[in-house]
């Protein structure tokens, strides 16, 4: 009979749940049964219209071995520490032994909740010492012994790399908010949306309405989060001498881009932002809001254009100075959502 395990976990860390699944299967095959609520594989996870409760209090009966997946996201999570209070529990009150192991990722031994604290614990993002080959090597003992000392080693050097990398993915994707979008899925990655975009908003000085307007490069960070930085030519913002230049972090949810974004030439100014990707992913609408005062908010639209890559190539954007704010807030303000992506010579002076 297969050795029962059962992985308690936070719900946004299923794809790391799902990894360890998948190397447990891969290493010893039908030797073990690895079980886990949010399993979206065809039999696994908690059945539609079933009562959560019973399932879980069942997998955790039934298990030989309880593994608890601490990563930054799950640690002061009351569900997980219920998972694992009722693993322990049942070990406590029945004739099987089901040992609670904490497994950690992404987190260090100081950043490890107390009710685990003072449990041994397996670093499951390294083989170095106390890292996950102490645990496969447990499992290995516990089956009697199916790999051979070589052929563990041979094939835990196989696997290992692979599943390092697919935590190291999943850490990266997980959101910073994920008490509030973790269960917002991302239907596309943003991978798609790195390059050059020109932006324009309006913004209030005072009683007057003035408009800024710059080329900001999108770097992806994973399939989900997004850097923009300022990119050459420079910004030019009406009514300053010292333009603005804004640094944003997004992250994607659903079809929307969110964050925040600071301005590097004022830090005075700072504020959060909220995009839709449009249709062709090469337009972006949406608005601002920003630092006006110590008591008040400002906000406003905020549209992006995506800047055709192939005009972009040869170009030495250093030296050419981008048209003023107002034609660009124009051009921008006229572009239609299935217009496609604007030449260089679109918004450079003299080149129209």
């Amino acid at each position: 009979m297969a050795l029962q395990v059962f992985l308690s976990h936070s719900s946004i860390d299923g794809k790391i749940a799902d990894a360890l699944q998948t190397l447990l299967y891969d290493l010893f095959g039908k030797g073990v049964a690895v079980e886990f609520s949010s399993d979206q594989k065809a039999g696994g996870g908690i059945p539609p219209g079933e009562k959560w409760l019973p399932w879980i209090n069942e997998k955790i009966g039934a298990a030989d071995k309880t593994y608890v997946l601490l990563t930054p996201n799950s640690m002061n999570k009351p569900w997980v520490l219920w998972e694992s209070g009722a693993a322990a529990g049942v070990a406590l009150a029945g004739p099987k032994t089901s040992p609670v192991v904490p497994i950690t990722f992404g987190i260090s031994n100081d950043d490890i909740p107390s009710p685990f604290a003072s449990t041994q614990h397996v670093k499951g993002d390294t083989k170095e010492a106390g890292g996950i080959l102490r645990l496969l090597q447990d499992l290995n003992k516990d089956l009697g012994h199916p790999l051979t000392d070589k052929a563990f080693d041979l094939t835990t050097a196989n696997l290992l790399p692979g599943f390092f990398q697919k935590i190291q993915d999943e850490l990266k994707n997980s959101s910073p908010l994920e008490s509030l979008l973790s269960s917002v899925p991302h239907l596309f990655s943003v991978r798609g949306l790195g390059g050059h975009w020109v932006t324009s908003y309006q913004f209030t000085s005072g009683d007057a309405l003035m408009r800024h307007s710059e080329v900001v490069q999108l770097t992806p960070e994973s399939d989900r989060r997004l850097r923009g930085r300022p990119h050459f030519p420079e910004p030019r913002t009406e009514g300053r001498h010292n333009p603005f230049r804004n640094e944003i972090e997004f992250e994607l949810a659903n079809r929307h881009l969110l964050g925040h974004w600071k301005n590097l030439s004022d830090t005075r100014y700072f504020g959060t932002i909220h995009l839709a990707v449009l249709t062709g992913e090469n337009v972006l609408e949406g608005y601002y809001t920003a630092f006006a005062s110590d008591v008040s908010v400002g906000s406003g639209p905020w549209k992006w254009v995506r800047i055709k890559p192939e005009t972009i190539k040869e170009a030495d954007l250093s030296k050419m100075v981008l048209r003023t704010p107002a034609e660009i807030h124009s051009l921008l303000t006229a572009h239609k959502r299935h217009a496609g992506p604007l030449n260089l010579t679109d918004i450079i002076e003299g080149k129209t």
